[in-house]
Parts: C-alpha cells; structure tokens; sequence
C-alpha cells in the first residue's frame, strides 16, 4: 500500500491537477485508511470506544458568544472550531458548517488539527457529520466538485496505478455529493474486480463513500467471494459501519448475511466477519448460530427497520 512521494509527483504533473494540494491529499488518505484496514473486530472496538488522537476538551458545544467571537475569526479556525463542536452533536455547528462552505472556499488547508478533526469526524454516528467532514476535506485540498475533476482523476487513475488510492477514494466522495454518480459507481465496480489487490481494496473504500442503494450488493458480493481477506474486510466495515450508508441503507444487508453464513464453502474467517457485521447493522449482540439470526430476522426484521426510521435517516451506529 506504499505511494511514494516521487512516483505521486510525476504522474500528478503529467495531467496538471494542483499536484502539491492532491499529492497531500492522497498521502493522507493512505495513512488514514492503512489505521483503518484491520480486521472488523478492531475497527468495532475503535468505533465504540474513545479515540485517543482527539482530546475529550475539543468537543464543547458552542455558546453565543463564541458564535459571536468565530464570526471575527479567520476560515480555519471557524471549520476545525465548528467541527469540533459538531462532533459532539451540536446541530447549530452543521447548520454553520453548510452555511459557510461557499465563503471558505479557497480559504482553508489541511492543518494538523484538521486532519484529527476529519479522522474522528469518519466514525461519526451523524451522517451529517461525515458529509460536512467530506465537504471541508475538499475544500481543504482544493478539490473541486464537477465532472472534469471526476473525469481527470478517473484518466489518471488508469493510466498511472500509483495514483489509484487516492483518487478513488476522491471519487467516491465526489459522488457522494451528487458528481456523476452514475457512472463514478461504474468505474469503481471495474475496478473492484481488478487483479491488483490494492486496488480492489481502494475501490470497495470509494464504494462506501459513495452512500447509494446500488453499491449495497455489490459490497456484499466482495464480502462473500474476494479471495483477499483486506479486501473481504474492508467490505464488511463499509457494509456494517463506515462510509456513507445510512441506518436503514446497512438493513438491507441483513437478509443476504443472514442467508450467507449458513454457506458450507465459506471459510471460517468470513463467516465471523459477517456475524460481526450483523451484530453491527442489527445492534443485536445475538450467538454466532445461523438459526438464531434467521429467527430473530423473521421475528423482528420489519420492527427494526421501523425503529430505524424513527430514530432519523442520518443516526447510525458510532459515537
């Protein structure tokens, strides 16, 4: 999963996009989803559980007056400072997030502080979160919203294979805010049968950011029969918990994984990853017994569907 320095700078100038801004984009995102590619067990445990690279502190609310005091601050600090706030769930923060986009546009870089923010943002149980997290990481690296950005990423990402991490992923947050996701869905399902592992592996992470219907059996399928267990992995996560599908989005999973663990050629590893993914979407911490989940399915499966849509289209399972 190496991308080096030199191999990112040649092939970004040989297609003109801000090689300087993109190059640090795609490094981040190597170092960020390589603290996300373990096993599903690991990534429940980080989910649930406090994380150590955002200090407890930064996650105040906001008062008036500091809303009042942030109006006189330069765009930096009002994204990682609303951020903040809108990490521990203050809907005012989102409202003044999306209010302010337009006007840091140009305005913002990516910090160190941002980069804790943006990282902590990704396990969000507000999807809302995450969008405004993925809005201000654009804005950040200069990545701008439209089909000649998608169309570029797409030329450099087949002709240059070193560039094939971050620009998928790029993608896939493009078309999570409405940038041909159509045919962006199509290129990363090409590429999620490549025989190149890492690539299969970028693009099942730029699957889940894409957030759409259409992606949720083709995650499935990559969870049951990719021979690669990163790659097996990281559909279960983006199938159970990270990414952009919502609540109800991840129930309609279950049945496939309810049918899929009771498959005598699936080998062990697999049928665990999907028991945990189940334990996950359902948040039934029920026994690794298909027939256990196939009752509780048939018992409960309208009900729970029902109790997420009263709970908001944009909770999901996280902190």
């Amino acid at each position: 999963m190496d991308l080096t320095a030199a191999d990112s700078s040649e092939q970004l100038r040989s297609w003109g996009f801000r090689p300087s801004l993109v190059l640090v984009f795609i490094m981040f995102t190597v170092l960020w989803l390589d603290y996300h590619s373990g096993a599903l067990a690991a990534a429940m445990d980080g989910f649930r559980g406090p994380r150590n690279h955002v200090a407890s502190p930064l996650l105040l609310k906001l008062s008036d007056a500091e809303i009042e005091y942030l109006d006189t601050r330069p765009p930096q600090e009002q994204a990682e400072r609303l951020m903040q706030a809108a990490l521990n769930h203050d809907n005012r923060a989102l409202d003044l997030i999306n209010a302010r986009l337009p006007g840091w546009s140009g305005r913002l870089v990516p910090t160190k502080a941002w980069s804790d923010l943006e990282l902590a943002a990704r396990s969000c149980n507000d999807l809302r979160v995450r969008a405004a997290a993925v809005e201000i990481n654009l804005l950040a690296f200069h990545i701008e919203k439209n089909a000649a950005t998608a169309a570029a990423l797409h030329k450099a990402a087949m002709q240059q294979p070193a560039s094939r991490p971050g620009n998928v992923y790029v993608l896939g947050m493009l078309a999570n805010r409405g940038v041909k996701p159509t045919l962006i869905h199509e290129w990363l399902l090409q590429w999620a049968h490549d025989k190149d592992e890492q690539t299969r592996y970028w693009a099942v992470q730029g699957l889940g950011m894409i957030g759409s219907d259409e992606t949720i059996p083709d995650l499935m399928s990559i969870f049951r029969s990719d021979p690669s267990p990163n790659v097996r992995e990281c559909a279960a996560l983006n199938l159970a918990k990270s990414g952009m599908l919502t609540r109800e989005q991840r129930l309609q999973a279950v049945p496939e994984l309810v049918h899929s663990v009771e498959d005598p050629h699936l080998d062990d590893a697999t049928r665990l990853l999907m028991y945990q993914a189940l334990q996950l979407i359902t948040d039934q911490p029920l026994r690794d017994r298909p027939a256990t989940w196939r009752d509780w399915y048939a018992s409960n499966g309208i009900a729970k569907v029902q109790e997420v849509r009263a709970s908001g289209p944009w909770t999901v399972p996280g902190r």
